[in-house]
């Protein structure tokens, strides 16, 4: 990932602003980058309804295929689940969400009168909400120090999580946030936040639907260069398909 940090100053009239950073201003020593996991509706081309999305109760579809809103689009967002069930004695008890295979979440439409109240970002018509993050299912490093490249003429400070793994099969995306561990702000003890990003959108596969790898890119070869641990393939490792 390759990003422009942010720094926030303030003004002699008593205003506050950002600014992007150029390298030269940036000390390496305590710039991290941390990454998070959410779902997002798998991609369909057939309807304008996302895939998996349930009407809701009172809710029919119209031959366009939306909810009967009054608007033209339907949002939707993955609410927060309590996922309960019985011991063998009959006493209820809680599952965490991470204990319960499934494929993906339970989409649902966006109640114009209670919406979500975490929403962070928009991807498409779907709101991604914080209580959605799925971090624990990452596997690998999470916390990465830059590497200084040059990318396309010009240096670069770059972030590579060269070892990160989804442990669930689904659409996803990342978001990347930038800190310096060794700043402060008034009134806080956390390290200010830099830079965010939020990733495109990837699929994990099931072992039977995994279509195979393509070639390492230039830029991936790139950082091999510097000493960034990445995995090279020379030619495209095509599925092994089971009979």
């Amino acid at each position: 990932m390759r990003v422009s940090p942010l720094l926030h100053n303030h003004s002699y009239d008593d205003t506050d602003y950002l600014r992007s950073l150029v390298l030269s201003e940036i000390r390496n020593l305590g710039i991290m980058c941390t990454v998070d996991l959410f779902p997002v509706p798998e991609q369909t081309t057939t309807s304008s309804v996302p895939a998996g999305v349930i009407p809701p109760n009172g809710y029919r579809l119209n031959p366009a295929g939306q909810y009967g809103y009054s608007d033209s689009t339907t949002m939707t967002y993955y609410p927060l689940h309590p996922f309960k069930t019985s011991d063998i004695n009959g006493r209820e008890i809680n599952i965490s969400p991470f204990q319960i295979p499934r494929r993906q979440p339970v989409l649902s439409p966006v109640s114009h009168t209670d919406p979500p109240k975490d929403v962070v970002h928009r991807f498409g018509n779907h709101l991604i909400t914080e209580s959605s993050k799925m971090t624990p299912a990452l596997v690998g490093e999470k916390f990465i120090e830059p590497t200084q490249v040059d990318y396309k003429g010009q240096k670069a400070l770059v972030f590579v999580f060269g070892d990160l793994a989804v442990q669930r099969e689904g659409t996803f995306i990342l978001r990347y946030r930038i800190f310096d561990i060794f700043s402060r702000i008034a009134d806080s003890e956390d390290p200010p936040l830099m830079s965010e990003v939020f990733g495109g959108p990837f699929r994990v596969y099931s072992t039977r639907e995994f279509p195979g790898l393509e070639p390492s890119t230039d830029l991936t070869r790139s950082l091999s260069k510097y000493g960034v641990r990445v995995t090279l393939r020379d030619a495209e490792r095509k599925s092994k398909k089971r009979t």
